[in-house]
């Protein structure tokens, strides 16, 4: 009788060389001389030959070695490269900077310059165009503030709303170069060049802003204006609403085209507008 050397247990061998009692344990103690462990198997935590993490072989398979598929296979290269084994004994190379994030990486080859692929690529594009492979700091040329550079080809904004306001400002022929001054309840300016407003008023919309030129006309009035009516900037500036730039557009017509059908929509019309100040003087201007 003898003792198996993996699990203690008495068996009596066929051969006079049989150390253990069974095809099982005789792999296991294969596998554990092989990696330098103990061979006995009392012992219920053995750490990873890897990375010395604890292993608990009562929950799991007694075949496993190693924590993970990761670190079965990591031995399994260095043990092909001649290598050790365990990440202590592993020497790794010094850290290096990007050449075109500047961020800190530990490379895994020789020759590796780059951090990852995405800047390995932009480098080589940017090689191609002759331009800078690494990015600069520069000041945004509408609030002056200072920004890292996102792509080779945004040389002057920070950000979208500065960009916005720089080509409205050029294309107004104003300074592109100031802080963005915005006073509450002065507006905005839309896609289409007018100029937006907060204000309680029976033209606005549910969310209370209304144009600034429908305002003004309808104050100028007296009244809200209709449906039917718009208001005209004489000059084609649409954000410049002096009273002087604007004109009261009307869109109705008589739905037919008989006469009294044009006869009772003129009389309407005119009962209409009569009472407005702008009409008296475009009649007493007339009578002169």
């Amino acid at each position: 009788m003898r003792l198996c050397l993996v699990c203690k247990k008495s068996f009596s061998p066929t051969v006079y060389n049989k150390m253990c009692c069974s095809q099982k344990c005789s792999w296991l103690a294969r596998h554990r001389k092989r990696n330098n462990l103990q061979i006995e198997n009392f012992l219920k935590i053995i750490p990873c030959p890897v990375c010395d993490s604890l292993i608990n072989i009562a929950n799991k398979n007694s075949y496993q070695i190693f924590c993970s598929k990761d670190c079965y296979y990591r031995a399994k290269k260095r043990r092909n490269k001649n290598l050790p084994i365990n990440d202590k004994d592993q020497k790794l190379p010094d850290p290096k900077h990007c050449l075109v994030c500047d961020k800190q990486y530990t490379p895994t080859g020789k020759n590796q310059i780059y951090c990852s692929s995405k800047c390995n690529r932009n480098a080589s594009s940017r090689r191609k165009r002759n331009f800078p492979i690494k990015l600069k700091d520069l000041a945004c040329i509408v609030c002056n503030k200072v920004f890292h550079q996102k792509r080779y080809n945004n040389t002057e904004y920070c950000s979208s709303s500065c960009k916005k306001l720089g080509i409205s400002r050029r294309y107004n022929g104003r300074e592109v170069k100031g802080k963005k001054k915005h006073i509450w309840g002065s507006g905005y300016i839309t896609n289409h060049g007018y100029r937006m407003i907060s204000k309680k008023h029976p033209n606005s919309s549910k969310r209370g802003q209304i144009l600034e030129h429908v305002y003004i006309m309808s104050e100028h009035l007296g009244r809200p204006l209709e449906k039917h009516e718009t208001v005209h900037h004489k000059n084609g500036i649409r954000d410049d609403n002096r009273l002087e730039n604007l004109e009261l557009w009307s869109k109705s017509q008589p739905s037919g085209k008989r006469i009294t059908d044009m006869l009772v929509w003129c009389k309407k019309f005119i009962e209409q507008y009569e009472k407005d100040d702008i009409f008296r003087e475009i009649h007493h201007k007339e009578k002169l």
